[in-house]
């Protein structure tokens, strides 16, 4: 249920302002009004702690509360953040950041280089149990410091001086300076508040970071509220002086709560009335591109998964992914038959032969792979669970492919939802028996196939284990050169879907309600909306 007593809609702040004319005269002129922001944020959020961060609702909010030396404008375009500037060594391995002056924490104490270095160190240290740290695998050392082979303060990472950070890289990495915007393992956090709170250091009233808004609110299932941070660098410049992030993981629930001007955008679009809403609120409706992949993800350290190839191309030829966008979704993505989405800068895709099959080829392929493997008429039952968080669309999806294959191939599948924490424990532990729903945004090819190596993280890795493709991709690692870089990747996603460790069904498009009165909502293919850029129109 929607709260919206406790969210100060509609209060204003009414004062003077005390000019004087002529040396005598004081004239009273109203204050501005206060400007207060409410949008949807889909899930209450795992945790606000940004270097244990690994669901992007959460990446949302910690990014209106966190700043890193570099950030992303209103267009996801890399600009200065607490860094006013920075220099690149010949070799690509070596980035020299110049911090602002006078840095501050949201409390006002001044913020180092030493904070950032600090920071950096901690995102990789296993006491922090970091969320997808192999991200920060590019950095000297960091790797290894995950490992529990080297101590954090061997990362490659040091400050010279106040306003000086040096980042090392332990191989040319093309995409370093858009990685840094978007990745929030590089956001300072208070070492003080750590050593006195713990782990309770993200609750309001201990948690002040280096973005433009601090956090004065968390209550679970209701909002997290945010306001503007006075000793933000670019405070001035911050038009919002509050956020309200509801929640709502119910899509109906939130768009009714749209309609009655309760948001003024929400996370996403009930489905079922997509085709209403084009027709009836087009002023409001949001679709763009998306960077992402949704996707099925067989559990790769069990069987019948982990060995059956042939298992894992049945259920894949067998998804009429046309049909699926056309009929179910009807919302602008794009049938996928690889990981990383297309329209990725520079980035050669690489399409398989079947993406160019008729459906009636996929299917009569689909049938004989399982057969081959003794299932089917005649053979042993499949039986198989899809597991997924709640959210309607994710079970339409389900509904819609589980038929898909009791029509085509015969399988009985049971659908299991769960709360969004549940789902992304149980795949960290992969502790689930037969098929999980997952996505993966990035606007960075190495960011979704890194998901891939053998070496990838519980919290991200999907069990893969292919001695090939992880030498692909430590070939990428040594090239400088964007072109020659990218082209390797798109070799190792080739040779990795040849495998089907993952059953892609559509990539996204981001669907949203956005108030015609809410400005600053720029289209960009990651869906990066600070709100410092927001501002309601009069």
């Amino acid at each position: 249920m929607l709260r919206s007593g406790g969210m100060g809609a509609g209060l204003r702040r009414v004062g003077v302002v005390m000019a004087l004319l002529a040396g005598s005269m004081a004239l009273a002129v109203p204050a501005r009004a206060e400007m207060v922001l409410r949008i949807g944020n889909g899930a209450d959020p795992e945790t606000l702690d940004p270097h244990r961060i690994t669901a992007s609702t959460d990446v949302t909010l910690v990014r209106d509360i966190c700043e890193g030396l570099v950030a992303y404008n209103a267009r996801a375009e890399v600009v200065p953040g607490l860094a006013e500037s920075w220099t690149v060594s010949e070799d690509g391995r070596t980035y020299t950041f110049t911090l602002r002056p006078n840095l501050k924490w949201g409390d006002g104490t001044p913020l180092t280089a030493d904070d950032i270095v600090w920071s950096f160190q901690r995102s990789v240290s296993p006491k922090t149990r970091p969320g997808f740290p192999e991200l920060l695998y590019s950095i000297e050392n960091a790797e290894r410091i995950v490992r529990g082979e080297l101590p954090p303060e061997s990362m490659g990472v040091t400050s010279p001086d106040p306003r000086t950070v040096v980042i090392r890289l332990n191989r040319p990495f093309p995409d370093f300076l858009d990685f840094a915007a978007v990745s929030r393992h590089g956001y300072p956090v208070q070492r003080t508040a750590i050593e006195k709170h713990g782990d309770d250091f993200v609750k309001p009233g201990n948690y002040f970071c280096s973005g433009p808004f601090n956090l004065a609110e968390s209550v679970p299932q209701s909002h997290i509220k945010l306001v503007r941070n006075p000793h933000y660098w670019d405070a001035a410049n911050v038009k919002p002086d509050a956020v309200y992030y509801l929640p709502i993981e119910n899509s109906g629930t939130e768009l009714k709560a749209f309609r009655a001007g309760e948001l003024h955008a929400t996370s996403t679009v009930p489905l079922p009335q997509l085709d209403w809403l084009r027709a009836n609120m087009p002023e409001s409706l949001r679709i763009e591109p998306y960077a992402g992949t949704y996707f099925y993800l067989p559990n790769l350290t069990r069987e019948p998964w982990k060995s059956n190839r042939n298992l894992r191309w049945a259920l894949a030829l067998a998804v009429d992914r046309q049909a699926l966008v056309e009929r179910v979704l009807k919302g602008g993505q794009q049938p996928a038959y690889t990981l990383v989405p297309p329209d990725l800068p520079n980035y050669p895709q690489p399409k398989p032969e079947w993406a160019t099959w008729t459906q009636a080829q996929r299917e009569a392929e689909a049938r004989r792979l399982l057969a081959a493997e003794g299932f089917g008429p005649g053979g042993k039952p499949l039986k198989l669970e899809i597991f997924f968080n709640t959210l309607e669309s994710h079970r339409q999806i389900a509904i819609a492919v589980a038929a898909m294959w009791k029509q085509t191939l015969g399988v009985d599948v049971t659908l299991n939802n769960t709360e969004w924490k549940v789902l992304l424990e149980r795949q960290a532990r992969k502790d689930w028996p037969d098929l999980i729903r997952r996505g993966w945004i990035a606007r960075f090819p190495f960011s979704h196939l890194d998901l891939l190596r053998s070496t990838a993280s519980p919290q991200a890795g999907f069990g893969f284990d292919n001695p090939e493709f992880d030498r692909l991709m430590a070939e990428a690692d040594t090239i400088a050169d964007p072109v020659a870089y990218r082209r390797k990747l798109a070799e190792a996603e080739a040779l990795a879907m040849a495998e089907m460790p993952l059953i892609p069904l559509y990539h996204y498009s981001n669907l949203r309600m956005v108030s015609p009165k809410l400005r600053g909502w720029e289209e960009n293919n990651i869906d990066v909306r600070p709100a410092k850029y927001l501002w309601l129109e009069k």
